[in-house]
């Protein structure tokens, strides 16, 4: 359940096995009820319409490239994955690397435990935002220097809720095609 291509087939085999084929089925039609509008609404986007991303994955500087779940994620929403040419599936880079690449975008995966570190209020989620923006050097990326630099909870990230976490990449990469998105709906509607 951590690969949106084959996540449809996980959820429904979990129904087979758990003997829930209805409520797998329901669930799936959700989930691609939101995936459908996602992906109609990028097909047509041109290669310059797609921001360059740099998505971090839980350790910092561990990226994601083909053949990881972050990956499939960012290329699902119009997304230029800035490490999606190296050779394995979660390369380590540098900060210089990423300096480099000058992303539009900066998304970091963190664990729920991080994400729900200091309560209802987010605290633990801007702090490492603020982490992430003040590294050095990091001030002239063109994500940092626009306040485009989001945090994103495993919870929602990949597995089963991962059209969560595609419906906030969608919003961030895009926020003029997905204004009518709300992903707290969605994950509400899921729940």
């Amino acid at each position: 359940c951590y690969k949106i291509e084959t996540l449809a087939k996980d959820i429904k085999t979990l129904g087979q096995i758990l003997n829930k084929e209805k409520e797998a089925a329901e669930y799936v039609n959700c989930m691609e009820k939101y995936l459908n509008i996602i992906e109609s609404r990028v097909k047509s986007l041109k290669t310059n319409q797609k921001p360059l991303v740099y998505l971090e994955s839980y350790s910092d500087y561990k990226s994601v490239s083909v053949g990881s779940g972050g990956h499939q994620m960012l290329v699902m929403v119009g997304g230029t994955n800035i490490a999606g040419g190296e050779p394995v599936a979660f390369p380590q880079v540098s900060p210089e690397w990423v300096l480099s690449k000058n992303p539009q975008v900066i998304i970091k995966a963190v664990s729920s435990k991080v994400a729900s570190g200091y309560g209802e209020t987010g605290e633990a989620m801007k702090k490492k935002r603020e982490e992430i923006m003040s590294r050095p050097g990091w001030k002239g990326i063109s994500a940092v220097k626009n306040g485009r630099v989001y945090i994103i909870s495993s919870d929602v990230y990949t597995g089963p809720r991962a059209v969560v976490g595609i419906a906030y990449f969608a919003k961030w990469l895009h926020p003029q095609l997905f204004a009518d998105l709300d992903p707290a709906a969605i994950h509400n509607e899921i729940l």
